[in-house]
């Protein structure tokens, strides 16, 4: 399947429900607070790794026909830096296990 037919089938879906626009941006930012809290609460060794998910709805967000451009700067106004990415480095992840 073709980029092009993804963001086809997401701007159909969108055209239905325009709520769904947002949905996966707006789940990044609750993934981070939900990390934030997670961490305060269990610390960080104890905490459950977030990053796969994080990495699935980043891709997500990216296919979005209306977010298209902006998911890349969404994910930097949450604070997320190449170390709180699952491309960022293996040392990166190390130091950071799943903060995002």
């Amino acid at each position: 399947m073709s980029r092009g037919q993804v963001e086809q089938m997401l701007s159909a879906a969108i055209e239905k429900d325009a709520a769904l626009a947002t949905l996966a941006s707006d789940t990044l930012a609750q993934l981070k607070a939900l990390s934030s809290l997670l961490n305060d609460k269990v610390g960080q060794e104890n905490a459950p790794d977030v990053r796969p998910l994080h990495a699935l709805l980043t891709c997500v967000a990216q296919a979005m026909p209306s977010s298209q451009g902006t998911s890349n700067d969404a994910s930097g106004d949450e604070g997320a830096d190449a170390a709180d990415r699952p491309e960022g480095g293996a040392g990166a992840r190390s130091r950071r296990r799943w903060q995002l």
